[in-house]
């Protein structure tokens, strides 16, 4: 028998209150019932692409499902739960909540915050790993790899493709034993159902190496390799497996392989790296150093009260002001002297009047009046008449557009590197516009929305990033960047997923 789909009208959710955003939609939770599922509600333009009946599939999947199943798949991903309309039309669905083991806590740029674990943090090298205060060892690595390969296997099971496996859309959890959390499963394929047309990640497409199709095992395995030899490297863009322990570097060839055909199954990987993780133990914590016994300190030396040298007193019969006076009074006389002696040049000012008296010194000295020249007052006769010129409309040249509005997506966390980013993504709709052909089909382009920002403090920083049309579709694609924040590559773009 056929599982009753459960659909509710956006008005029952009562009031919400938005908690993320992406290229598809908002996500937002229930302000009634915060422990509750949340609400993700599709973009208007993305409304013609939604698969309503495969939505549905999808709602219905889990009711069919026996109840271990149902348990381990809820366990590892945010899966749709009911169907919501908004005015008679399908805008979206409820799904489960994040757990809260799925968030951690960072410091960025001396601020603390509290983000949802994205896998994007943990593709950093260990300086920035350090600076954000994310502890990543290598047993971490091994285990959350392991615990991801198990999820997968199940999903395959289930007959449930990830798809779009990138590290925006995969959660890691801080716990003994790491595990990981799918979100956005309505990228998922499950069987032949597919909510909105399958898309890519920049950096993270199965499309780079082959034609092959998207959504199925063998592009979930192929993803998985990519984020283990840039897990273990610490970097976002290798597909180099060196730097993983030498008993997976096989494993992950194979992942990587351009043949889907050659690539193993998710759970042919769960004996590699279990037996890499035997061969990993924990640090030995190294005892703690005795302390040293504080110095005993040296007496201070005996203080001798230093001596004082009496100031003799001043003469009887003569005072400090009256000398001040005599020679204030001597150096205003010679400047008199010396300015009557040098004073040969301008015209005559006229009689000497009453002057200033010194009082130190009985003195006075002369006033001067202002000169006057006799020059007659300046003119001024302007050349040009008081009427501006008409504008021409068809010599106004338009001005090209210098940028774009850039604007950080929700989670998105970095310090000074990412303002620098922001700048340089802005005038590629602008100046810049013509030194990337992979930008030039889509073009021209009202905004940039950041939505993963990887490499902080290295050589190589990149970024993702959603690009808005004029016509208001949004396309994705990958910038990196050098030390400076110079743009040195432009990915292809594909749809918002």
């Amino acid at each position: 028998m056929t599982a009753q789909v459960r659909e509710i009208d956006v008005a029952a959710l009562g009031p919400l209150v938005r908690i993320a955003g992406g290229g598809q939609g908002l996500v937002y939770r229930l302000r009634d019932t915060p422990d509750g599922p949340v609400y993700k509600e599709y973009l208007p333009r993305v409304v013609d692409d939604l698969d309503v009946d495969a939505l549905r599939a999808f709602v219905r999947y889990t009711e069919e499902l026996d109840a271990a199943d149902r348990e381990a798949l809820l366990e590892r991903v945010a899966w749709p739960e009911a169907v919501v309309r908004r005015d008679g039309v399908v805008r979206g669905f409820l799904m489960r909540q994040v757990p809260p083991r799925f968030r951690v806590d960072l410091t960025f740029g001396g601020t603390p915050s509290s983000e949802l674990a994205t896998a994007q943090f943990l593709l950093n090298p260990p300086g920035y790993l350090e600076k954000v205060g994310l502890a990543v060892g290598q047993r971490f690595r091994v285990e959350f790899l392991a615990d991801t390969a198990e999820a997968l296997a199940l999903l395959h099971r289930l007959d449930i493709a990830v798809g779009d496996l990138s590290p925006n859309n995969l959660l890691f959890s801080q716990d003994a034993r790491p595990r990981c959390f799918f979100v956005d499963s309505d990228s998922m394929r499950l069987g032949e159902h597919s909510v909105l047309p399958q898309g890519e990640t920049p950096d993270w497409r199965v499309g780079d190496v082959g034609d092959e199709e998207l959504g199925t095992s063998a592009s979930d395995v192929y993803k998985f390799g990519l984020l283990a030899v840039r897990l273990f490297a610490g970097e976002q863009h290798t597909t180099d497996p060196a730097a993983a322990p030498v008993r997976l570097r096989r494993s992950l060839r194979l992942c990587l392989a351009t043949d889907p055909a050659g690539r193993p199954g998710a759970a042919d990987l769960a004996d590699p790296l279990a037996r890499t993780l035997n061969t990993l133990r924990e640090p030995t914590p190294e005892p703690a150093p005795e302390p040293t016994p504080e110095p005993t300190p040296e007496p201070e030396p005996e203080r001798v009260p230093r001596q004082r040298t009496p100031i003799p007193p001043v003469p009887a019969g003569r005072s400090l002001g009256g000398s001040v006076g005599w020679v204030v009074g001597a150096l205003v006389l010679i400047g008199v002297v010396v300015g009557n002696v040098f004073d040969d040049s301008g015209p005559s000012s006229g009689p000497l009047t009453g002057g200033i008296t010194v009082p130190a010194t009985g003195f006075t000295l002369p006033d001067y009046p202002y000169p006057t020249y006799g020059l007659p007052d300046p003119t001024y006769y302007n050349p040009y008449p008081d009427v501006l010129p008409d504008l021409v409309p068809s010599a106004m040249v338009p001005l090209p557009r210098l940028s774009c509005l850039t604007e950080t997506g929700a989670g998105v966390q970095g310090g000074e590197g990412l303002g620098s980013a922001r700048v340089a993504i802005g005038q590629l709709c602008g100046p810049a516009l013509g030194d990337w052909p992979a930008l030039a089909e889509h073009a021209p382009y009202d905004g940039a929305r950041v939505v993963g920002f990887f490499g902080e403090g290295t050589g190589a920083p990149s970024a993702t990033v959603d690009l808005t049309a004029e016509d208001g579709r949004c396309w994705r694609t990958s910038v990196g960047f050098d030390a400076g924040y110079r743009v040195r590559s432009v990915g292809p773009l594909s749809p918002c997923g």
